[in-house]
């Protein structure tokens, strides 16, 4: 492991792919083409939704703007611009996860509701889209998480694009160990099909409608602004 440490991640992720059968390479880039069309759609009838909550967040935080970018790691180790509606406050620190002992005070009040919704993802819509996310795959991380993106490197994890949900998020999101969501996202790859795609995005639907999963602590989507 001495030779992938010394490795850029771009170059660790070429180097570790996992065989994929012909199937499903073929599925991947149709997968591409139904991310196109689902996006869209998606986006024309959730536009009146937008407007609702970009009213919301802008009435609550006239100072705040609505929208946030912030860089994460996407397919082959390369960064892209993640959106999601701005659910806490600017200047929060751009932290991972488990590294905020409370991000409670930095939430604002629009955006903890949004955030159990998780209508905050919403925006990612466009970033499926334009292509640099799909609707499942392994969630996307904030470039400082070094630790698991080796891991996602060294298991190939990063041949696929980053999706808004995943098999990690349908079993057990913010609660779930650095090894274990990279093996569920190592699973996901090795297992990729259509089947496998809707069981995620209909879990997904579950989950977040039942609100399991989450933590109000959570601040994956911290970030400097």
């Amino acid at each position: 492991m001495g030779d992938a440490a010394s490795c850029t991640l771009e170059e660790l992720s070429k180097k570790n792919q996992i065989l994929l059968t012909k199937s499903q390479r073929m599925y991947l880039k149709i997968k591409r083409v139904l991310d196109c069309l689902c996006s869209l759609l998606a986006l024309i009838v959730l536009s009146p939704l937008f407007l609702i909550i970009a009213i919301l967040i802008k009435f609550a935080s006239p100072r705040e703007s609505v929208l946030f970018k912030q860089k994460r790691i996407g397919q082959n180790g390369q960064p892209f611009w993640i959106y999601k509606f701005r659910s806490m406050k600017q200047g929060t620190p751009e932290l991972g996860t488990e590294e905020f002992t409370d991000a409670t005070r930095y939430i604002t009040t629009v955006g903890k509701f949004i955030r159990k919704t998780s209508l905050d993802e919403l925006p990612q819509l466009y970033c499926c889209l334009v292509g640099t996310m799909s609707l499942c795959g392994p969630r996307p991380l904030i470039a400082r998480e070094n630790e698991i993106h080796f891991l996602r490197g060294y298991y190939g994890v990063y041949q696929v694009k980053p999706g808004i949900t995943g098999l990690a998020q349908i079993n057990g999101r913010d609660q779930m160990k650095i090894y274990d969501k990279v093996s569920w996202d190592r699973a996901y790859v090795k297992n990729v099909s259509f089947a496998l795609d809707l069981k995620i995005l209909w879990k997904t639907s579950l989950k977040v409608l039942r609100r399991e999963g989450f933590q109000d602590h959570s601040a994956e989507d911290a970030a400097k602004t």
